[in-house]
């Protein structure tokens, strides 16, 4: 009887480890935290948890860093305040100015936590401490956004369909569509024979001839290229309409003109005073 007892216990004992093996064999493959590695908490606040769920996965730069241990209202009930169970290994990579941001993963949309990384002279989080979430990030801010979008996009179709059923009653639709359809078949008509002529043959050879000038010029062939490549006719050039040979030019027929001006009023002045001095007859 004592022999049965023992072996009833042993076989307990051992079924007992190994239901204890399995279950941490099970949570540490479903993403589990391991009982054995040292952790701590910190905690955010949020209006809206978006979905989130205890259990969820707390990563940081695609690494797992944590699990969410508890979700639940703040003690003044006007704000959600979530517990973070965050691996002891990654304290320094959770700073004070960190922030989390609510992300989705997976085809059923799964939410987990995404802390980014704070500025490496700011201390790391205590334990305790709070972690500040990303703002415009949380399910209200989307659905805020998204309602402005779908707001808009009513107005836009409302009054699309103000101006189809004014232009419907006008029996305008018909005509317009008409318009529309002959627009494009003369469009149509105009390009086939533009393919058709000798149009683009006479494009091609215009092209080449403005081409062979280009490169006349370039090459410094003519009075343009000449002026282009040719540094002491641009200069002989300037001179000659320029400068002090301008002003001496300009001189000289400005006497001309003063001196030619003169010349005329006086012999209009002398033939003046004859006619006066002649007695009448």
């Amino acid at each position: 009887m004592r022999r049965k007892l023992e072996i009833e216990m042993q076989a307990g004992i051992f079924i007992f480890i190994g239901v204890i093996a399995a279950m941490i064999t099970i949570m540490m493959m479903g993403g589990g935290q391991s009982f054995f590695e040292k952790t701590y908490k910190v905690y955010l606040e949020v209006s809206d948890t978006a979905g989130l769920a205890k259990g969820a996965t707390v990563s940081s730069g695609g690494v797992k860093i944590g699990i969410v241990e508890d979700i639940k209202f703040s003690d003044n009930y006007e704000n959600v305040r979530i517990t973070l169970r965050i691996n002891e290994s990654s304290r320094q990579r959770i700073r004070e100015d960190s922030v989390v941001r609510f992300q989705t993963q997976g085809v059923l949309g799964d939410k987990y936590l995404e802390v980014l990384g704070g500025s490496a002279d700011k201390p790391a989080v205590a334990e305790g401490g709070t972690i500040a979430v990303e703002a415009g990030k949380d399910l209200s801010a989307m659905f805020a956004e998204g309602s402005s979008a779908l707001g808009l996009l009513k107005d836009n179709l409302a009054n699309l369909k103000v101006l189809t059923s004014a232009l419907a009653k006008r029996n305008q639709m018909e005509s317009i569509m008409k318009d529309l359809a002959e627009t494009s078949a003369n469009l149509k008509e105009v390009t086939h024979e533009f393919r058709s002529s000798n149009a683009m043959a006479e494009l091609g050879s215009s092209m080449k001839n403005l081409h062979a000038i280009t490169d006349k010029v370039k090459n410094g062939e003519g009075t343009v290229g000449a002026l282009l490549t040719d540094s002491s006719l641009y200069e002989d050039l300037k001179n000659l309409i320029g400068g002090a040979n301008r002003n001496s030019v300009l001189k000289f027929f400005v006497r001309q003109a003063v001196k030619s001006s003169d010349e005329a009023a006086a012999k209009a002045d002398a033939a003046n005073k004859k006619a006066a001095a002649t007695p009448k007859k």
